[in-house]
């Protein structure tokens, strides 16, 4: 496998010591951060508190999630950051339709629609995918999913609005 999964239980490792709770550390931080970056993904998407913090639960009483946060497996940080791709995505897709809601509202209309400039959190999202990739190959296959969803995302949005031409 890439190293950076490795890099990151090594981290804990250099604070904590070559012990059980050393390697065990950056496992459980992640598993913390997943938690509360889902529950915050899932407001988003819901417009809901309360779903939010019943997926953040969910997650929490996991059984698979509660293992792989207190153990040295990869896999664990692989879900961490690919759900951190996703979340970029999902913010990118709420900053991309209020920028061609206000288009929509404020400029003549035309065939083409706005150009939406630089995207960064599109540009997280890949740095996060990218660095799923660097815990697994099998990150690779998110990044295209993401990739193709995204895509699809920006058409919904530019179709939504009345462009006949999405691209």
């Amino acid at each position: 496998h890439p190293p950076l999964g490795k890099w990151m239980i090594g981290a804990g490792e250099q604070i904590f010591g070559m012990t059980p709770f050393g390697w065990r550390f950056a496992g459980a931080v992640v598993g913390v951060l997943s938690i509360l970056i889902l529950a915050r993904v899932a407001r988003r998407m819901t417009r809901s508190t309360m779903l939010g913090c019943l997926a953040g639960l969910l997650l929490a009483l996991d059984g698979l999630h509660f293992v792989l946060s207190r153990t040295a497996l990869l896999d664990i940080f692989l879900m961490f950051w690919v759900l951190a791709g996703f979340a970029c995505l999902v913010v990118d897709r709420d900053r991309a339709r209020e920028r061609l809601v206000t288009w929509y509202e404020t400029s003549p209309l035309s065939d083409q629609g706005p150009g939406l400039g630089v995207r960064p959190w599109r540009i997280a999202a890949g740095l996060c995918l990218g660095a799923a990739c660097a815990v697994k190959w099998s990150g690779v296959f998110f990044l295209v999913a993401f990739a193709v969803m995204s895509l699809v995302w920006d058409a919904g949005a530019r179709r939504a609005i009345g462009l006949r031409k999405p691209y």
